[in-house]
Protein backbone atom coordinates (compact mmCIF):
# COMPACT_ATOMS: atom_id res chain seq x y z
CA UNK A 1 0.00 0.00 0.00
CA UNK A 2 1.77 3.48 -1.15
CA UNK A 3 2.08 6.16 0.86
CA UNK A 4 -0.27 9.61 0.60
CA UNK A 5 1.41 12.14 -1.00
CA UNK A 6 2.04 14.99 1.60
CA UNK A 7 0.43 17.58 -1.53
CA UNK A 8 -2.99 15.57 -1.03
CA UNK A 9 -3.24 15.57 2.51
CA UNK A 10 -2.15 19.45 3.17
CA UNK A 11 -4.42 22.21 3.48
CA UNK A 12 -4.40 24.82 0.79
CA UNK A 13 -2.93 28.11 2.55
CA UNK A 14 -5.65 30.84 4.13
CA UNK A 15 -8.40 27.92 3.68
CA UNK A 16 -8.89 27.37 7.38
CA UNK A 17 -8.94 31.23 7.32
CA UNK A 18 -12.20 31.46 4.79
CA UNK A 19 -14.08 28.80 6.66
CA UNK A 20 -13.54 30.53 9.62
CA UNK A 21 -14.57 33.74 8.13
CA UNK A 22 -17.34 32.03 6.57
CA UNK A 23 -18.49 30.59 10.09
CA UNK A 24 -17.85 33.67 11.39
CA UNK A 25 -15.25 32.12 14.08
CA UNK A 26 -12.00 32.54 14.77
CA UNK A 27 -9.50 30.05 13.09
CA UNK A 28 -8.35 28.28 15.69
CA UNK A 29 -11.64 27.49 16.59
CA UNK A 30 -12.23 24.81 13.77
CA UNK A 31 -10.03 21.74 12.72
CA UNK A 32 -9.90 19.94 9.65
CA UNK A 33 -9.91 16.42 8.76
CA UNK A 34 -9.62 14.92 5.26
CA UNK A 35 -12.05 12.69 4.35
CA UNK A 36 -12.36 10.53 1.58
CA UNK A 37 -13.32 11.62 -2.10
CA UNK A 38 -14.66 10.57 -5.13
CA UNK A 39 -12.78 10.06 -8.06
CA UNK A 40 -12.06 13.30 -8.96
CA UNK A 41 -9.60 15.39 -8.10
CA UNK A 42 -10.97 17.28 -5.79
CA UNK A 43 -10.23 17.00 -1.88
CA UNK A 44 -12.92 17.05 1.17
CA UNK A 45 -12.44 18.04 4.51
CA UNK A 46 -15.04 17.60 7.46
CA UNK A 47 -14.84 20.62 9.69
CA UNK A 48 -15.62 20.59 13.17
CA UNK A 49 -15.91 23.29 15.74
CA UNK A 50 -14.12 23.36 18.89
CA UNK A 51 -17.67 23.56 21.10
CA UNK A 52 -18.89 21.02 18.52
CA UNK A 53 -21.77 22.88 17.41
CA UNK A 54 -21.37 25.93 14.46
CA UNK A 55 -24.08 28.03 13.74
CA UNK A 56 -24.52 29.11 10.08
CA UNK A 57 -27.25 31.02 8.24
CA UNK A 58 -29.37 30.80 11.30
CA UNK A 59 -28.90 26.86 11.66
CA UNK A 60 -26.92 24.93 14.32
CA UNK A 61 -25.10 22.63 12.40
CA UNK A 62 -22.06 19.77 14.02
CA UNK A 63 -19.80 19.73 11.01
CA UNK A 64 -19.55 20.64 6.99
CA UNK A 65 -17.67 19.59 4.38
CA UNK A 66 -15.17 21.60 2.51
CA UNK A 67 -14.39 20.99 -1.00
CA UNK A 68 -11.47 22.14 -2.75
CA UNK A 69 -11.86 21.82 -5.90
CA UNK A 70 -8.83 22.88 -8.75
CA UNK A 71 -9.68 25.38 -11.19
CA UNK A 72 -9.02 22.60 -14.09
CA UNK A 73 -12.69 21.16 -12.58
CA UNK A 74 -15.54 22.55 -14.00
CA UNK A 75 -17.31 24.20 -10.93
CA UNK A 76 -20.22 25.84 -12.33
CA UNK A 77 -21.27 22.16 -13.50
CA UNK A 78 -20.40 20.87 -10.79
CA UNK A 79 -22.92 23.90 -8.66
CA UNK A 80 -25.51 23.58 -12.01
CA UNK A 81 -25.98 20.05 -11.62
CA UNK A 82 -26.03 19.82 -7.68
CA UNK A 83 -29.16 22.57 -7.98
CA UNK A 84 -30.64 20.37 -10.91
CA UNK A 85 -30.35 17.18 -8.94
CA UNK A 86 -31.72 18.75 -5.90
CA UNK A 87 -34.74 20.27 -8.18
CA UNK A 88 -35.31 16.64 -9.46
CA UNK A 89 -36.23 15.57 -5.55
CA UNK A 90 -32.04 13.95 -5.27
CA UNK A 91 -31.53 14.60 -1.94
CA UNK A 92 -27.75 17.05 -2.67
CA UNK A 93 -25.36 18.94 0.14
CA UNK A 94 -26.28 22.02 0.48
CA UNK A 95 -23.76 24.40 -0.66
CA UNK A 96 -23.37 27.19 2.12
CA UNK A 97 -20.61 29.11 0.84
CA UNK A 98 -18.18 28.64 -1.89
CA UNK A 99 -15.35 31.01 -2.96
CA UNK A 100 -15.53 30.16 -7.04
CA UNK A 101 -11.96 32.11 -7.75
CA UNK A 102 -10.17 30.07 -5.28
CA UNK A 103 -12.70 26.85 -5.80
CA UNK A 104 -13.72 26.60 -2.50
CA UNK A 105 -17.00 25.51 -1.04
CA UNK A 106 -18.34 24.92 2.36
CA UNK A 107 -21.27 21.58 2.04
CA UNK A 108 -23.51 20.25 3.81
CA UNK A 109 -22.12 16.77 5.31
CA UNK A 110 -23.76 13.68 4.58
CA UNK A 111 -21.87 11.80 7.33
CA UNK A 112 -19.27 8.94 6.74
CA UNK A 113 -21.26 6.10 4.80
CA UNK A 114 -21.23 6.23 1.12
CA UNK A 115 -23.96 4.50 -1.46
CA UNK A 116 -21.84 1.30 -2.72
CA UNK A 117 -22.17 0.08 1.22
CA UNK A 118 -26.00 0.52 1.52
CA UNK A 119 -26.50 -0.90 -2.09
CA UNK A 120 -27.74 -4.53 -2.38
CA UNK A 121 -30.08 -6.04 -4.15
CA UNK A 122 -33.02 -5.20 -1.87
CA UNK A 123 -32.02 -1.58 -1.61
CA UNK A 124 -31.03 -0.85 -5.47
CA UNK A 125 -34.71 0.06 -6.35
CA UNK A 126 -34.89 2.97 -3.73
CA UNK A 127 -32.21 4.51 -5.31
CA UNK A 128 -32.50 3.97 -8.97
Amino acid sequence: MGLIEPEITRQPDGLAQWIAQQLRCAPDEVSLQLVAGDASPRRYYRVIHSDGVMAFDAREITSCIAMVSPASENNAAFLHVASRLSEAGVKTPLVWAQSAQQGWFLLEDFGDQQLLSSLSSATAPLFY
